[in-house]
Order: C-alpha cells, then sequence, then structure tokens
C-alpha cells in the first residue's frame, strides 16, 4: 500500500459510570446517531469485539465507531489528502474520480447526499443551461470538457446544488425594491450555528410541497429562526443521470 487513504484519532474519557450502565461514550454514540442524526449506523459485524450498531458513518464523510471501550472516529481528511478515490457500494465501484470530481459530480443522488449536505431541485435542462427555482444555472461539464447534456435536446431532469452555492439575504418585509424581490423569498426554519459557518433550513414561502432549501453562510451570517429572506443560486451544477 503506499498512498495514505485516511486518517485515526481515538479519543477517550474518564468517567463516575457505574459497571453496567450505559456509558459516556455509548451515550456520545447515541447522541451523534440518534439525537443529532448526523450519519447512519453500522448493521454489520466488524469484529467480536465491533458488533452491528457500534457505529457507523458519518455524513462529512469520517466513521465514528466504540472500540475497546474507547471512541474512535476516522476523520474525513481523505478526500484532500488522496489523488482518486474509488466509492464501493455492494461490492461493485460505482464512481472512481478525483474528490473534487467526487464532491461536484456524483454519480447519484446517493453518493451525492453521503458526501455532505445536498439541495435536489427539478429543472429544465436544455444547451447547457438548468432552468431552476433559483434561476438559470450553467451545467457543470463532465472531466473531459464535455457538456454532460450536451446533444440530447431540452428535457425535464434534476440537479445537484450544494449548500455553498446559496445566496442568502435578509428580506426586510416593508422593503419594495426590485433588489429583494429577486431570488425565492422564504424564511429561516432552523439554524446549525458552527461558528466559523453555519448551515440554514430555509422553507419557501409559495408552494405547499415546495422542498426545504440548505444554505451554508458564514457564521456572522446566521440568522435567527422565522427572518424572512430571499435565496438566489452562483456557479454551475451538476445534472442528475
Amino acid at each position: 500500500m503506499n498512498r495514505i487513504v485516511g486518517l485515526e484519532t481515538e479519543y477517550g474519557c474518564l468517567t463516575s459510570d457505574f459497571p453496567g450502565t450505559p456509558g459516556a461514550i455509548t451515550r456520545v454514540r447515541d447522541w451523534i446517531f440518534r439525537d443529532q442524526r448526523l450519519g447512519l449506523i453500522d448493521v454489520h459485524q466488524r469484529d467480536w469485539d465491533e458488533p452491528a450498531g457500534n457505529g457507523g458513518f458519518l455524513f462529512n464523510g469520517g466513521r465514528c465507531y466504540i472500540d475497546m471501550g474507547h471512541l474512535e472516529y476516522c476523520t474525513p481528511e481523505c478526500l484532500s489528502l488522496a489523488d482518486v478515490v474509488a466509492v464501493l457500494r455492494d461490492g461493485r465501484i460505482v464512481q472512481q474520480a478525483t474528490p473534487a470530481e467526487l464532491y461536484e459530480r456524483p454519480v447519484d443522488e446517493r453518493l451525492a447526499r453521503f458526501l455532505g449536505a445536498v439541495n435536489v431541485l427539478a429543472a429544465q435542462l436544455d444547451h447547457g443551461t438548468a432552468r431552476t427555482t433559483l434561476g438559470a444555472l450553467p451545467l457543470r461539464l463532465a472531466g473531459d470538457g464535455v457538456d454532460a447534456d450536451e446533444g440530447t435536446g431540452p428535457r425535464v431532469g434534476s440537479v445537484l446544488v450544494r449548500p455553498e452555492q446559496l445566496d442568502v439575504r435578509r428580506r426586510d418585509e416593508q422593503a419594495q425594491s426590485d433588489d429583494v424581490a429577486t431570488g425565492v423569498r422564504g424564511r429561516v426554519e432552523q439554524c446549525r450555528y458552527y461558528g466559523h459557518d453555519a448551515l440554514l433550513h430555509i422553507r419557501p414561502e409559495e408552494g405547499e410541497d415546495a422542498e426545504l432549501l440548505l444554505a451554508r453562510v458564514h457564521g456572522e451570517q446566521a440568522l435567527a429562526v422565522g427572518t424572512p429572506v430571499s435565496v438566489a443560486a452562483h456557479g454551475s451544477v451538476a445534472a442528475l443521470s
């Protein structure tokens, strides 16, 4: 083996828990996967000391397990250290590409969500452009520089828009300028503040069945629940095959 494929950091903690009671490490695991839903529980029997449900895969690309009484966390830095990453699913390689291409042009929605938060928008695809509720966005080119939608003609499909591609502006309900009226109008339904940034869950005001929009903003742009906003998008997007 001549490549680094991941980093692993192990954490431990001292507690005053009595024997036989759920330990602090177990409570941390349950908080991560059950309460906060930051990943998916691994249902496979890994080893005699790592039974099914002992940990799982995190949505940030890392892993978290209980191993011999301590918490084991495998960080997602492999995406920045690896030259090429192969994604296995059911014993089959579903995509092999650079980390950037995996993130920007995943083979399907399942892989896109595994690698991070994402918005899936209905779109009219035509001549390299995706027309969505957030406006007309250019379709991302394939690795060979060819428009993946070229020659197929107009069609209805879906595109992937990452939260960091959304531009969120506080909307003054009393203002009537054209600038305020641009974009999708909505309200902040949830704000997850991480210090350096925040993830906003925004509910569009038009359409009862409108999907939540996820927007990643700088920490100082974290908005309170209920704040009226307008949402637009920038950059190119990838079409789902």
